[in-house]
C-alpha cells in the first residue's frame, strides 16, 4: 500500500469519526426537543382537560343527585388530577425531562377530585353528591 492511499484511509476514517460525532449530538439534541415538544402537548391536553372539568361540573349542578358524567384525555408523561381551596388542578410530568407543571382554574361549584397520577389514557367520572361534584378515577 503506498504511502499516499494510507494518508487517505486515515483521512477518511478521522472525517467518519467526526461526522459521528455531530451526528451524535444532533440526534441527542433533537431529543430533547422531541421530549419537550411531547410535554408542551400535555399541558394543554390539561388546559383543555381543566375547561371541560369545570364546564361538566357546572352543567351536573343542574342535575340530581348521583347524576354521573365522564371525561377523557391522554397525556404522553403522566398526570394527576385533585382539588384544594375551590380549584381543580392537574399535575403534568415528564418522566424523561424530570420536569413538572401545576395548573389549576377555579371552580364555580364545590368539587371534590382525586384521581392518582396515571400515564397514558385517563377516564374519569363526575358525580353529582348532596353538597357538589365529585370527580374520582373511572377506570374499574
Amino acid at each position: 500500500m503506498s504511502a499516499g492511499k494510507a494518508q487517505s484511509s486515515i483521512e477518511f476514517l478521522m472525517l467518519l469519526a467526526a461526522s459521528t460525532a455531530v451526528l451524535l449530538v444532533l440526534v441527542g439534541a433533537s431529543k430533547s426537543v422531541f421530549f419537550s415538544g411531547l410535554f408542551a402537548l400535555d399541558i394543554q391536553t390539561a388546559q383543555g382537560f381543566l375547561s371541560e372539568l369545570n364546564a361538566k361540573s357546572d352543567m351536573l349542578s343542574f342535575f340530581g343527585e348521583g347524576s354521573i358524567l365522564q371525561a377523557k384525555a391522554s397525556f404522553f408523561g403522566s398526570a394527576r388530577i385533585f382539588s384544594e381551596d375551590g380549584f381543580v388542578l392537574i399535575e403534568v410530568k415528564s418522566p424523561v425531562l424530570v420536569q413538572s407543571k401545576l395548573l389549576s382554574q377555579k371552580t364555580s361549584t364545590d368539587v371534590n377530585a382525586f384521581v392518582p397520577e396515571t400515564s397514558g389514557p385517563v377516564r374519569v367520572e363526575l358525580v353529582r353528591t348532596g353538597t357538589g361534584v365529585l370527580i374520582k378515577d373511572g377506570d374499574p
